[in-house]
């Protein structure tokens, strides 16, 4: 309702995702995942971690198209292709800052995340770059893959509770 409401009101933006509240197996609150809100914080991210959280998007259609819509052949991560190419065509960003989905991060988050998984990661950023035509210190973000890619998955869970005390998703502006 929330995001209908902001859809129906503002024309200028094409993507609009929300907060989220983080949860285990069992469905109990583990944590928050606030993203930035505004368009500019969006794409000052962008580089550096997906900044919208796809389960909450709502989209024009009309929008999505016109930049082609997902990549049939992006194994994974096809949200974060496409919203670099939705900001290199000009399409206006926004996230609600309210929790209005529960993400679950249970016991088997972290083993999804295989190095295949980051290498993909790291074809999709290094895509989205060029796209969005970044420039000097954004290209650091292509070190996040890699660097994630080469934790062990028994240390996992835990590089990624130290990872989010620097992840630049949590500077909400």
């Amino acid at each position: 309702e929330r995001q209908v409401r902001v859809m129906t009101s503002e024309a200028s933006v094409h993507i609009l995702g929300t907060w989220a509240e983080d949860i285990d197996d069992d469905g109990r609150v583990i944590g928050y995942r606030k993203v930035p809100v505004t368009h500019a914080a969006i794409r000052k991210t962008m580089p550096f971690a997906n900044p919208m959280l796809h389960s909450s998007v709502m989209f024009r259609r009309e929008a999505i198209l016109s930049v082609g819509s997902y990549n049939p052949n992006c194994r994974w991560l096809q949200d974060y292709d496409l919203w670099f190419r939705c900001m290199a065509a000009g399409l206006g960003f926004q996230n609600i800052p309210e929790f209005l989905m529960q993400y679950r991060v249970g016991r088997s988050y972290h083993r999804r995340k295989s190095w295949q998984y980051r290498k993909v990661d790291f074809q999709v950023r290094l895509q989205g770059y060029r796209t969005l035509g970044v420039r000097g210190l954004e290209w650091s973000g292509l070190a996040v893959p890699l660097i994630l890619g080469a934790v062990p998955s028994s240390l996992a869970p835990l590089v990624h509770r130290i990872g989010k005390k620097f992840d630049p998703r949590q500077k909400v502006t």
